[in-house]
């Protein structure tokens, strides 16, 4: 609970469209288009003109008998301290949100040149196709653009009990292709990410083989295992990692990428970290970071 904050309720962002539903920007925009590099001064003018016009009326309106209130809501003095007041406040949050959400890019993956389209994480073609793909798309701009402190992709139907391999293998690249979304915009952006993934239970094979095209000759999933599967990845906008070489192990740092703790626990950050099963109470757990491209 230390991360989160229990009073706000969480939001639900499964598509764009939830994705420009968090921010309203009336018609102001509209009737002033922003310029061709997305910014729109006008707009910006027009708001902060408005709360220049009205700090001018504050001293002249009296919104409550009581002056504490009145000072509180239209700013003045209390307890000899100096309060902007809730109504000033209001417009200088608009203009900002004007300012910075004026274009429909800013927080609409649909529009975003480094998601869809030509040269793109994602042609317009299987963007559109796959549900999966726009929601990633949409939570994960939010959150590397620092418009949302964390999100939560939450997928369904890896609980694999098919009879085969083909079915898991084709929905765990599906998933492992929206993890790479992440990382790829991440990097594209220049800015860092820590992606989580967490199931709420595992599975188990019993040797029998799938040698169909998707299933690759692996073993078929045949029932469900109670460890839960861990998996943290994160990328980092400062470099190439430093390869080193293992612990108990003399071999060339430039051929050692993972690294072990001897101690059985969770070590300095950097490259590949993995604990046995049951060495600190829990199944396993990999930890891989991408440092630069």
């Amino acid at each position: 609970m230390t991360m989160m904050i229990p009073s706000a309720a969480p939001v639900k962002i499964a598509s764009s469209s939830d994705s420009k539903g968090l921010v309203s920007t009336g018609q102001l925009t509209t009737l002033l288009p922003p310029l061709p590099n997305g910014t729109n001064p006008d707009v910006v003018n027009v708001m902060e003109s408005m709360k220049r016009i009205s700090d001018a009326k504050y001293s002249k309106v009296q919104a409550y008998a009581d002056p504490s209130a009145n000072a509180a809501a239209l700013g003045g003095t209390v307890n000899g301290s100096a309060v902007p007041g809730i109504q000033a406040c209001s417009y200088t949050k608009s203009a900002y949100v004007v300012d910075k959400y004026g274009s429909p890019s800013a927080v609409n993956p649909d529009v975003d040149s480094n998601i869809v389209g030509n040269g793109g994480i994602f042609t317009t073609a299987e963007y559109m196709a796959n549900s999966d793909f726009q929601k990633t798309a949409a939570v994960m701009k939010l959150v590397i653009d620092g418009n949302a402190a964390a999100g939560t992709i939450e997928m369904d139907g890896f609980d694999y009990h098919t009879g085969d391999r083909a079915t898991g293998e084709a929905r765990d690249f599906n998933v492992g292709n929206c993890i790479g979304a992440c990382l790829e915009y991440a990097a594209r952006v220049g800015k860092p990410v820590m992606i989580y993934v967490f199931s709420d239970g595992s599975l188990a094979s019993n040797g029998m083989i799938d040698n169909s095209a998707g299933g690759r000759g692996k073993g078929v999933w045949t029932a469900d295992n109670q460890n839960v599967a861990r998996l943290i990845s994160w990328y980092t906008t400062q470099g190439p990692a430093a390869l080193r070489a293992e612990e108990r192990r003399d071999e060339p740092a430039d051929r050692q990428f993972q690294f072990r703790r001897l101690a059985q626990h969770l070590g300095q950050p950097g490259g590949q970290q993995r604990i046995q099963p049951g060495a600190d109470g829990g199944p396993q757990l990999h930890r891989l970071a991408w440092p630069g491209r």
